[in-house]
């Protein structure tokens, strides 16, 4: 299933009775809970990774239980807007689940201005992760350069590498990290997201855009774009041959990716909670979501875990941000 016939089937309810769901689940639902279509809120538009993950979640899920699960993109402010609502406005009664990356934290501590932080939502689940990946045009004005020939191209004449970013973010902090580890100097350009500083990009208006491999696949399988640099400690299976920034450079630490979670207003009732994290754990361990997730080129890290020890995985990668944003001189130390 590409991302275009992911987008273009709607989502229908399954009717398969709570019986008939798997023992795990029926074990946890709680009464008649959910009586409604439960809602997933979505921070960024139709088409990116975010969405296309939770479209994979709905429909699942949906397969799984027989209860309904409605994708809304609540989009603005650069992801503010979802995140901002997730966190004050949205009711705690378990109708209402955000499918959310780790840039929430970052929001939190960045531009929240106080009025929110990642402990006003509560983590149910991890789903899946994708790392940040510098992509230019096949035919482009970098045509045939690779990540350590446009870096040098960026040193040797600064601020003539166009590159996109989405402002307080991994793609902004990727420029800034190879900035200071290589001594380039890149023009920073501002989108709401990967997809439309692609978009500028394809046009001409750009050298090279942060996305991630489930928003650009189908460019790159049309042979469109080529990506030069991943964001991540180590090679990705889906990007056979494309080095990371650290292994080409000789930096360290340039690992941002978007890892997803299913994340709930805080005091959601525990029964409820505890529901809705094993249906998305359900999906995550199904081998047919598992295939759709594959295929859109997103990746499963089972070592992450569940309960008490995600919720752990997820502590130490929200430190490990937090002491970028302090080395960074983004927050006091």
């Amino acid at each position: 299933m590409d991302r275009r016939t992911l987008l273009a089937a709607p989502t229908v309810l399954l009717s398969r009775p709570a019986d008939a769901q798997p023992p795990a689940l029926s074990a946890r639902k709680p009464g008649n809970f959910p009586s409604r279509p439960i809602e997933l809120i979505v921070a960024f538009p139709a088409g990116g990774g975010m969405d296309v993950t939770a479209r994979i979640l709905a429909r699942h899920a949906e397969r799984l239980t027989g209860h309904r699960f409605v994708v809304n993109n609540r989009t603005g402010g650069a992801g503010m807007v979802a995140h901002n609502f997730m966190a004050k406005q949205a009711s705690p009664d378990g109708y209402t689940m955000g499918i959310l990356s780790s840039g929430v934290f970052v929001d939190g501590v960045l531009r929240s201005e106080g009025r929110w932080s990642i402990d006003d939502l509560e983590i149910a689940a991890f789903i899946n992760y994708d790392p940040s990946t510098w992509i230019v045009a096949a035919s482009g004005p970098l045509q045939g350069l690779d990540l350590r020939a446009i870096v040098s191209r960026a040193r040797e004449a600064p601020d003539s590498v166009r590159v996109a970013m989405l402002p307080q973010s991994a793609s902004e902090f990727i420029i800034e990290q190879v900035e200071r580890g290589t001594g380039a100097r890149f023009t920073k350009v501002p989108f709401q997201g990967g997809i439309p500083g692609m978009t500028a990009m394809l046009g001409g208006h750009i050298d090279v855009a942060t996305v991630f491999f489930s928003e650009f696949r189908a460019q790159f399988e049309a042979g469109a774009v080529r990506p030069v640099g991943i964001a991540g400690p180590a090679p990705v299976p889906n990007l056979p041959g494309v080095p990371t920034f650290d292994s080409t450079l000789g930096t360290n630490g340039i690992h941002w990716a978007a890892w997803r979670f299913a994340m709930l207003p805080r005091n959601v009732p525990q029964d409820r909670r505890d529901y809705l994290a094993a249906i998305v754990e359900a999906v995550v361990a199904d081998p047919e979501a598992q295939r759709d997730f594959t295929q859109a080129g997103v990746l499963l890290d089972p070592s992450f875990g569940t309960g008490d020890a995600m919720r752990a995985s997820a502590a130490r990668l929200f430190a490990a941000q937090l002491r970028f944003l302090r080395e960074s001189g983004r927050v006091a130390t």
